[in-house]
């Protein structure tokens, strides 16, 4: 499979998609307590080729953080 998109999430819960939800874990690790916290806008361009999604704008954000990243998800 092959493509691009983007994403766009507006007065939501962007870690209730099941692609983005290991990342709370990972915020709370960083900022303890931040994990709860509801990521309630965010936005991607991303990339899939050979089954590897990849982006380098992720940008997600909360009432107690933001959280910017890129990377792949195998």
């Amino acid at each position: 499979m092959q493509g691009h998109g983007k994403i766009e999430v507006t007065d939501g819960n962007v870690f209730a998609i099941p692609v983005f939800g290991p990342l709370s874990e990972i915020l709370n690790h960083i900022v303890p307590g931040a994990g709860y916290s509801i990521a309630r806008s965010g936005t991607a361009t991303f990339t899939i080729k050979d089954g590897v999604i990849h982006t380098d704008d992720f940008d997600a954000s909360g009432r107690l953080f933001r959280l910017l990243g890129y990377g792949d998800i195998y």
